[in-house]
């Protein structure tokens, strides 16, 4: 498992090496350590890795995600999995408002609840939320599922 810690590395030393992956690496397993709040971690990936954060996060975590599988151990603010296109992401905690926005394909699963306009331009993307929702969620835009427990 490669780790690396947001405190001593930073935020584009970690999304420039998750966004290297190629499809066939054998690096499949990272563990992000110290998120403190910072906003766009792990976007744009394009690979067949699995990545957990320990700790919560900013502002569009996962966004733009294809094939990549992302646990959140936290909670997210605004915009998670954001234009997500597939791949998984699991939020351990709660998340704030536009969970899911515009999101075309794959798996977004909240543990806890997420707040107004959850999924909202909804284009094919998959959501679960184990808690509550807030107003104007799943406003689709073409298709989709969301599924509220």
């Amino acid at each position: 498992m490669q780790t690396i810690d947001l405190e001593d590395q930073g935020l584009r030393t970690l999304n420039e090496t998750l966004q290297a992956q190629a499809a066939d690496t054998n690096q499949t397993e990272w563990l992000i350590t110290n998120p403190r709040g910072s906003h766009a971690i792990a976007v744009g990936l394009d690979a067949p890795i699995d990545v957990t954060i320990k700790g919560s996060t900013g502002y569009y975590c996962g966004g733009m995600n294809k094939q990549a599988s992302i646990t959140v151990d936290g909670s997210v603010g605004p915009g998670v999995g954001e234009n997500m296109m597939s791949g998984k992401i699991v939020i351990e905690g709660d998340a704030s408002q536009y969970t899911g926005a515009t999101g075309r394909g794959g798996l977004l699963v909240v543990k806890g609840n997420a707040s107004s306009r959850c999924g909202i331009s909804m284009k094919g993307i998959n959501i679960v939320v184990h808690g509550n929702i807030g107003h104007m969620s799943a406003f689709m835009a073409q298709s989709g599922t969301l599924v509220v427990l």
